[in-house]
């Protein structure tokens, strides 16, 4: 008797030849998954080797090359809150007269939150000034947050950044007018500019140290002053000369001036063609329709959708999803559309820094898109995740 022949597939047969397809294929998207997130960050390498580059190049031809406030962790209160951020070292400085100079005394891992309202002081530590207005001074080891905990959680609107200190929070050119605004104070000296107590003379403000000579901000010019690395728009320090104040302007730019004067021989339609060197139209076009987030700090990107879950170069701004933005004026951003950060390296470098292939700096804040680790901690919390294993660094 003639054996009978199938012409079809059994259900389980089916079925397992499916299971089959699907494993081949998951092993193949990771593959090549994994192939383009190395494929970007060569590009990124190659990003940050050239801009590295022309700041060489630039330095070698006599321009000082330095950097700006970050504008979503800016100083300025002026028309706004100014982002919160965290202090971590909570010393106060006393002077020691026998050295006649001043020294820490005290603790140094208090977590305090700083003040968002009124003038930000520089060029001063916590014990130098009255007490009450120590909160408005800004130290370098401060750690930005953007927000204050509710409850267990931090709900920072800029994750990004979350946990980074203000000496880390810098983008490469002149900054935005509206981010800056901070005034200098001299180191104080008892019996020259102290009072009975040996605290810096008061008030903190045009009457005692004018403005003219003391603030830096939009309208006003540092015509004498201190050492305290922050930069001003009111100001292009990489050409170093004064320019005009006002609202970012498009091709007249502070901005873009202050790239093109670094981005020398060729850098600059590099970085364009490896989509590095973004700058989007005026505020006067790309401004309509309220395309602002952040206090006017950044523009909406237009070009991408929002989203309920957090994700490269995205903020919250009073709503629930999370909007995609790019920075004001001409910028510089890796192959995963995150803006590149500067920071003050050794004798007067600046080490440039991508976010890596998850799109945060210090902290991931896991799917929830809320941090259960606090700004300060040394380990992740929660479903958070720690970030700067995969930053990228020149």
């Amino acid at each position: 008797m003639t054996p009978s022949h199938r012409n079809a597939f059994s259900l389980i047969e089916l079925l397992v030849v499916m299971l089959i397809i699907s494993v081949l294929a998951g092993m193949l998207f990771a593959v090549l998954g994994s192939g383009g997130q190395a494929a970007k960050r060569r590009k990124t390498e190659t990003i940050l080797g050239v801009v590295q580059g022309a700041i060489a190049a630039a330095a070698a031809q006599g321009v000082v090359v330095q950097r700006s406030e970050h504008p979503l962790a800016g100083s300025s209160a002026t028309q706004h809150a100014r982002p919160q951020f965290y202090r971590v070292d909570g010393r106060n400085w006393q002077w020691q007269a026998t050295d006649r100079e001043w020294e820490p005394q005290g603790s140094t891992t208090v977590l305090t939150a700083l003040s968002t309202m009124g003038e930000a002081l520089r060029g001063v530590k916590p014990g130098m000034i009255l007490a009450v207005d120590s909160p408005r001074i800004l130290l370098d080891s401060d750690l930005f947050t953007g927000c204050t905990p509710s409850g267990a959680v931090w709900p920072s609107p800029v994750p990004a950044l979350y946990g980074l200190p203000r000496s880390e929070l810098g983008l490469l050119g002149a900054g935005l007018t509206d981010a800056i605004a901070w005034r200098g104070l001299p180191e104080p000296v008892p019996g020259v500019n102290t009072d009975a107590n040996g605290i810096l003379q008061g008030p903190y403000d045009n009457q005692r140290y004018p403005n003219m000579t003391h603030l830096i901000a939009p309208g006003y010019r540092k015509l004498t002053g201190f050492n305290s690395g922050a930069i001003t728009r009111a100001r292009d320090y990489n050409s170093g000369t004064w320019q005009a104040e006002g609202s970012y302007g498009g091709e007249g730019s502070d901005v873009r001036r202050s790239l093109d004067t670094v981005l020398v021989a060729g850098s600059k339609e590099e970085l364009a063609k490896l989509g590095a060197l973004y700058e989007p139209p005026s505020d006067d076009i790309y401004g309509q329709g309220g395309a602002f987030l952040r206090h006017r700090m950044v523009y909406r990107d237009t070009e991408r959708q929002n989203s309920q879950t957090w994700d490269h170069a995205t903020c919250q701004d009073g709503s629930a999803q999370w909007q995609p933005y790019r920075l004001r004026g001409a910028g510089l951003y890796d192959a995963w559309g995150t803006e590149l950060l500067a920071a003050a390296g050794p004798r007067g470098s600046l080490t440039l820094t991508s976010a890596g292939p998850d799109g945060a700096f210090r902290w991931h804040p896991g799917d929830d898109g809320l941090f259960q680790t606090p700004p300060n901690a040394k380990a992740a919390q929660g479903d958070d995740r720690e970030a700067s294993s995969d930053n990228i660094s020149q």
